[in-house]
């Protein structure tokens, strides 16, 4: 008898917040009737919450990959008129994403906003 092993891959925790972006964008985009920018909101924010600042990297991490979601999702519900992720300098969106992050009253506008401090 042979046995085999296999190691387990460990799905890491940004690829689980980029999938979850993607299946909230996807239910939003089908149109289901009871889906509501309140009932959305919440969850969106929570992902971007749990974003660090320091894990932003490069432009193709899945954390900018996340972001852009979030941001997309935002346009389609309403909640931002742009459907477009302003590009900055990244050492100043890290400083504004982590003021946002800590102050514990923010909402998801004020993580959209990020991006969008010079539009």
């Amino acid at each position: 008898m042979i046995f085999v092993c296999h190691k387990m891959s460990r799905i890491r925790r940004n690829a689980v917040r980029r999938d979850r972006a993607y299946t909230l964008l996807a239910k939003i985009e089908s149109d289901c009737s009871d889906l509501l920018p309140t009932h959305m909101e919440p969850k969106l924010l929570a992902i971007l919450k749990d974003i660090p600042s320091t894990k932003f990297q490069s432009t193709s991490s899945p954390e900018w990959e996340t972001y852009e979601v979030v941001f997309q999702a935002a346009h389609r519900l309403g909640i931002v008129p742009s459907e477009k992720v302003e590009e900055m300098e990244l050492s100043h969106f890290r400083l504004q994403w982590e003021r946002v992050r800590n102050n514990k009253s923010s909402k998801l506008i004020d993580f959209l906003n990020v991006t969008q401090s010079y539009v």
